[in-house]
């Protein structure tokens, strides 16, 4: 199974214990989660601005630990994805790309969408519930 993780799931994980947590958590034990340097950045960006005010160690050392158990690959540039929001082209490309299962966001423009491709856009709770018998 291969399952990107929206750069809003990232933050949400960091900052909040409950089930966005809960999925980095266990896609990331299960060496299945995706990301990209383009997430990545995004993600350091937001919590690097004034509205959050975390040390910048804390934050790289959650980022080096997704970076250690995920797969860190890049979106094919020459892909023409349709999408609600342009900032969020990449991240359905790297969907596409990777030829994700699925793609796991709290953003519900995409969620609306359902799917790209080959890959089903689902809430963190929709992954959970999903997922429950793989972790029986």
């Amino acid at each position: 199974m291969k399952v990107v993780v929206d750069t809003n799931v990232l933050i949400s994980a960091f900052l909040t214990r409950g089930t966005s947590k809960e999925v980095l958590d266990f896609v990331l034990s299960e060496k299945i989660c995706f990301v990209s340097p383009y997430i990545l950045d995004e993600f350091k960006r937001i919590l690097f601005s004034r509205k959050f005010e975390f040390p910048a160690s804390l934050i790289e050392k959650f980022v080096s630990h997704i970076c250690k158990f995920s797969i860190i690959s890049k979106e094919d540039p020459g892909l023409e994805v349709d999408s609600p929001d342009p900032n969020d082209r990449k991240i359905l490309a790297l969907c596409q790309t990777i030829k994700a299962d699925i793609f796991v966001t709290g953003d519900a423009e995409l969620i609306a969408l359902k799917k790209i491709g080959s890959t089903h856009i689902v809430r963190p709770v929709d992954f959970w519930k999903i997922t429950a018998h793989l972790r029986s």
